[in-house]
């Protein structure tokens, strides 16, 4: 970790890029046995990405993902070890819960320290969604921590392989109600689309940063965008933008009536010491 609290690239001394990927897949049999361990271990670092009001510039909220340190490979792509968590999918149903578990530790501690209080949301694979014992699990977890769901979020989206929208809707429901708001994410990208709207209950929209990135400079993104708001505002749901970069992007986002923002003109993922810091111990 750097001093700013930013997760780090692998020492160029130590791995160089080419090396460190090469090493990477000819230890993907090794990385595999050693994912389950390095979850209980705590190599899975998990950090925070603020999620900005887009009227106001506070903070609302924030995205929890997670950073793996392997103990030999160093900090590990996040492209690289997902496809490995997906193959293995027991460990990618654990590294969900530890995540969750972790945020729901996060939120008491908020609560203890009298810290301002923000939801916070976590990304459930598809893997994770179709375990049967799922709700019963997220449950026991937040009766330990004595959290307040109001500050729970699940994201969930339409790109699962193993998840048809039938699927999707039942377990989101299943979800909500455990009395945990479900965010629909990455809507707008090539694996989404207008029928799930119709057919699954959520509380929230994230709209993909494949729509952001057109906003600017193309009339025909901003009017599916402001449609898109529009509906989620009629059926009751916030919307949210991801992969904003720039501040022109924020100023289209406030004109079409979006609620939240975030991505790198705000700030990368950050650990959670340095979120705390930097946005709730103003």
């Amino acid at each position: 970790l750097s001093e700013s609290g930013e997760m780090e690239e692998p020492a160029r001394d130590i791995v160089k890029p080419g090396d460190y990927i090469v090493a990477f897949d000819q230890n993907r049999i090794q990385c595999k046995q050693d994912l389950l361990e390095d979850i209980e271990e705590g190599r899975f670092i998990v950090c925070l990405v603020p999620k900005i009001d887009v009227a106001t510039g506070n903070v609302a909220g924030a995205e929890a993902v997670v950073r793996y340190h392997h103990k030999d490979l160093g900090i590990v792509d996040p492209g690289r070890y997902i496809n490995l968590l997906e193959e293995t999918k027991l460990s990618h149903h654990y590294l969900d819960l530890y995540v969750f578990e972790e945020v729901c530790k996060t939120l008491h501690r908020w609560e203890l320290d009298n810290l301002p209080m923000i939801p916070v949301s976590v990304n459930f694979a598809g893997t994770t969604l179709r375990q049967d014992n799922l709700i019963e699990e997220m449950e026991k977890l937040i009766d330990r921590y004595r959290v307040r769901c109001e500050y729970l979020e699940v994201e969930v989206s339409e790109s699962y392989a193993d998840m048809n929208q039938e699927m999707l809707a039942e377990t989101s429901s299943k979800i909500r109600k455990a009395n945990v708001r479900v965010i629909l994410d990455h809507f707008g990208s090539k694996n989404s689309s207008f029928s799930i709207l119709s057919l699954m209950e959520f509380d929230g929209l994230k709209l993909d940063k494949s729509v952001i990135s057109n906003l600017v400079g193309n009339r025909r993104s901003r009017l599916v965008a402001k449609a898109v708001i529009d509906i989620c505002r009629q059926l009751g749901a916030v919307v949210m933008a991801s992969g904003v970069e720039t501040q022109d992007q924020v100023n289209v986002l406030e004109e079409l009536g979006c609620d939240y923002a975030q991505g790198s003109f705000f700030n990368k993922a950050i650990t959670i010491e340095t979120f705390e810091v930097r946005y709730l111990k103003e």
